[in-house]
């Protein structure tokens, strides 16, 4: 299984999706390899809560089409899984129409982790909330165990 990460669109100095492309070029003749002797499942970044930086939803769809035009070009056995994007795109709209922030949950000192709303944290603008990716892990899982 692999992906890309969104640190990697962080760069603001140069052609960063240039690169980008050129690396997954390079990558995509590996992948092909391993995908004619076992599964390769490529994940798809999901789309993010967007708060006018760097990286927004319009720049990792951009990205995720650049992998999807490589690694889907020919007799290539990787798979693309996108299924659970939904679920992603489900939480920033839900995120965009709570508009919450962090004061309505300070109730005590523990670490985030040890909160109970860590299933929606919409103040992190990059990471998908768990309740989206808990979701999101098992649709992965079952259509793995149901292909197998």
């Amino acid at each position: 299984m692999a992906d890309m990460a969104i640190h990697y669109m962080e760069e603001e100095n140069g052609d960063s999706q240039s690169i980008y492309q050129e690396n997954i070029t390079k990558l995509a003749p590996i992948l092909i390899k391993l995908a004619n002797v076992t599964r390769v499942v490529w994940l798809n970044q999901y789309p993010l809560v967007d708060y006018h930086g760097v990286i927004h939803s319009e720049k990792i769809h951009n990205y995720n089409k650049i992998v999807r035009r490589i690694l889907e070009n020919g007799d290539s056995q990787i798979r693309i899984w996108d299924s659970s994007n939904p679920l992603a795109e489900e939480y920033v709209r839900g995120c965009a129409t709570l508009k919450r922030d962090d004061e309505q949950y300070e109730i005590d000192d523990r670490p985030s982790l040890l909160k109970d709303y860590v299933y929606a944290d919409c103040n992190d603008n990059i990471h998908t909330g768990y309740s989206a990716l808990s979701q999101a892990t098992q649709l992965l899982f079952n259509d793995i165990c149901q292909t197998s």
